[in-house]
């Protein structure tokens, strides 16, 4: 026959269990940046650093043979062995008369002659560390074959209440090579020296003074040859 009407809902049954979690969604997109906060307070103090190292003064004095009213060129000699036997004091522009060298290190500044006063003092203690010096002569000549003649520049200093001086040995600085030997060199050949690192110190006070000379490395030959002188001797 025909389906009967469907009868009433029953009753709802128990809650089952709950089921194992879902996989985790996509996260979203980030939100806006909050408020910054407020700062805080300052934190204490750090350590003194290390002292660092005093400030070095450094400075130079130049020196020129060549000038103005008086003598300009220097006018050395070597003796006949090629060492040194005379020299000349070297200033701003002028150069003193011959003055004789003593053991190849000492010589004497006459008291009250012209021509002659040119030193230099410190009111502190100074180190020496370096000199540079271009040297280039006046007319050409031609030394024998198998010399090698150098011309120098060295600071010399006083005995204190004397001028009688003593070359420092450290400072002396010959050109870096020499004169031909056996051929002309012709006037205005140009030769350069110097000696850097050096740290030789000067008491202030010093009478110090800037020489100019001539030596042979070698085949002896004397030698009595006008020259010009300068460059600078650096200090600290």
């Amino acid at each position: 026959g025909a389906t009967g009407n469907t009868g009433p809902q029953g009753v709802t049954g128990v809650t089952g269990s709950t089921g194992p979690q879902g996989v985790t969604g996509a996260s979203g997109n980030t939100g806006p940046q909050g408020v910054t906060g407020v700062t805080g307070s300052t934190g204490p103090q750090g350590n003194t650093g290390v002292t660092g190292e005093a400030a070095t003064s450094r400075f130079s004095t130049i020196f020129a043979s060549a000038g103005g009213a008086g003598r300009g060129t220097a006018l050395p000699s070597t003796d006949s062995s090629g060492a040194s036997s005379s020299i000349n004091l070297l200033s701003f522009g002028r150069t003193s008369n011959n003055l004789n060298l003593t053991d190849g290190s000492t010589f004497t500044v006459p008291f009250a002659s012209d021509n002659y006063q040119f030193f230099i003092t410190f009111p502190q203690d100074v180190l020496v560390t370096g000199v540079g010096a271009v040297f280039n002569n006046f007319a050409a000549f031609t030394p024998v074959t198998g010399s090698d003649f150098r011309p120098y520049v060295a600071l010399a200093i006083a005995t204190p209440g004397t001028f009688n001086f003593t070359l420092i040995p450290e400072s002396i600085t010959y050109s870096t090579i020499g004169f031909s030997g056996g051929s002309t060199n012709p006037v205005s050949t140009i030769l350069n020296g110097s000696t850097q690192n050096l740290s030789v110190p000067i008491q202030a006070g010093t009478v110090m003074a800037i020489v100019g000379g001539w030596s042979n490395l070698g085949t002896p030959q004397s030698l009595q040859q006008f020259i010009y002188m300068s460059g600078s001797i650096f200090f600290s």
